[in-house]
């Protein structure tokens, strides 16, 4: 497979942690690439399924790496540290790319402006691709210096990005305090210290099942720590991007407050809820939700039996 290529300068770095079953495709898809990366490295992130026997089957052409199981944005980072090609590619374990995504991300970066790239991409439920996502979902994407536009939307799909190293060496890498979109903080910080190509053509896919952290309830708890850290990070803005993070931040910390109530952890609601109605003071919604958090925790499960039983009705 790309026998006789010479191999480009990148390093694909692909976390996995109990995805075995999904490891091998992703896998297949970076060694057809033409031309070839020059190193792929898995980081086993205390899996319970067996990625070494995947790996295995590749010869020396797959190197695995151990992580200490502390979630992707670490066992990137320690797949970025542990590499040394010119440019990173990630690519999730279950995900996987299409002919022409290495080709097409390092024409884009042969312009000196460009520090990262990311490509349309098509969504894979039960086995069928559907249509490239950037037409149906995103209105903002463009290429250049994108940071007001990715604030307000996030149109880049971490298996399609393509990034220099020296460019990561200004941004800095994953921040390890983050679980779920710290992939998302890291474009930000990237597009504040350089450009990104938009390529429209859909070479990467994104394979949705259960497993994913996108489609777990808990999501709502880091996505209020994520908007939480970039108003940390953005306090030199204009007025109406800070408005607009801080909008971000309070729908983040009321929806992570709500979720807690759901998940009877009443200490947990108030710990967003209070950040919440200190943005947002006149809301009513916070302040029911306040109420219902402190109350004890049988007259909340008998308020939401009531519920329960009028929506039946």
């Amino acid at each position: 497979m790309n026998e006789g290529l010479t191999p480009a300068p990148v390093a694909v770095i692909i976390p996995c942690r109990n995805m075995a079953a999904f490891l091998g495709r992703a896998i297949d898809s970076a060694l057809a690439q033409r031309p070839p990366p020059a190193e792929i490295v898995v980081i086993d992130d205390r899996s319970t399924d067996d990625p070494a026997a995947v790996i295995a089957r590749y010869g020396g052409r797959v190197r695995l790496i151990p992580g200490p199981g502390k979630g992707s944005a670490i066992a990137r980072n320690v797949g970025i540290l542990a590499t040394s090609g010119e440019f990173v590619a990630f690519l999730d374990a279950d995900d996987h790319w299409r002919e022409g995504h290495l080709a097409q991300a390092l024409a884009a970066l042969t312009a000196p402006a460009v520090g990262f790239t990311c490509s349309n991409w098509r969504h894979a439920a039960d086995g069928h691709e559907g249509e490239p996502l950037f037409g149906i979902y995103y209105t903002r994407m463009t290429s250049g210096d994108v940071f007001t536009a990715l604030l307000r939307e996030n149109w880049v799909l971490t298996s399609s990005v393509v990034v220099r190293r020296a460019v990561l060496a200004l941004s800095g890498v994953f921040d390890p305090a983050l679980i779920g979109a710290q992939d998302y903080d890291l474009w930000l910080r990237l597009a504040r210290v350089t450009e990104l190509a938009t390529l429209p053509q859909p070479t990467a896919v994104k394979h949705g099942h259960a497993g994913n952290i996108t489609a777990s309830p808990k999501y709502a708890y880091h996505l209020a720590r994520v908007w939480s850290t970039i108003r940390g990070r953005y306090t030199d803005l204009p007025g109406e991007d800070l408005s607009y993070i801080r909008r971000r931040e309070a729908e983040a910390l009321l929806g992570a407050g709500l979720q807690a109530i759901r998940d009877n952890e009443p200490a947990r609601a108030r710990a967003y809820l209070r950040p919440y109605l200190r943005l947002r003071p006149a809301s009513l919604h916070g302040w029911l939700a306040l109420v219902l958090s402190a109350l004890p925790a049988p007259v909340v499960r008998g308020l939401k039996s009531l519920k329960g039983s009028r929506a039946a009705a």
